[in-house]
């Protein structure tokens, strides 16, 4: 059975993570006691934005939540930054993982993939399968698939520990810059 639809609307907006930026729209704060949130934080729902359907999670940040909305998804929905737009959702089953066939077959197969598989989290699976359903012909589908596998054997990182690098190394590097511009030296 279905979950009823929530409907709101609200501004496509910009969300500065660090050194990420997102365009996101946030939720209504009076649904925010309705809302299981404390229960599950990271809320799975199914969109609808201009007609444009796609699976998301309301992510909290400093006591509000937040949907990301890819650029594509944007474009497709005829919205940009700033855009007015009414919002639809209902709650999705919140452990839901759709598996891209080719990773499932994998999977069936190859015993080290499964075991590393079955030691992430729902959200990390959904993840690495992104990685795969983003992109739209079969070669670099495969392309994906075999990144995700190497990642999955440890020959690759995942991509939220190479996040976390990235952002590390920036951060190193923009500190050393004011340590020069201040006249420190690194020895």
């Amino acid at each position: 059975m279905k979950s009823p639809v929530i409907r709101f609307e609200t501004t496509i907006e910009k969300q500065d993570f660090g050194t990420f930026a997102f365009t996101v729209i946030r939720l209504d704060k009076r649904l925010h006691d309705v809302l299981p949130l404390k229960d599950y934080p990271r809320l799975r729902v199914e969109v609808d934005l201009n007609g444009v359907v796609f699976e998301g999670s309301w992510q909290p940040t400093g006591g509000e939540w937040y949907l990301v909305v890819s650029r594509p998804k944007l474009k497709m929905a005829g919205l940009e930054l700033g855009s007015r737009v009414k919002v639809a959702f209902r709650l999705i089953p919140q452990d839901q993982v759709n598996v891209p066939e080719e990773l499932a077959r994998e999977l069936e197969v190859d015993r080290s993939a499964a075991e590393a598989w079955e030691a992430l989290s729902p959200g990390k699976r959904r993840g690495l399968c992104y990685l795969i359903n983003e992109v739209k012909t079969p070669k670099t589908r495969g392309v994906r698939l075999a990144r995700v596998l190497a990642m999955l054997h440890g020959d690759e990182p995942l991509p939220w520990d190479r996040m976390k690098e990235e952002t590390a190394q920036k951060q190193n590097r923009n500190s050393s810059k004011r340590r020069k511009s201040s006249g420190e030296n690194d020895n």
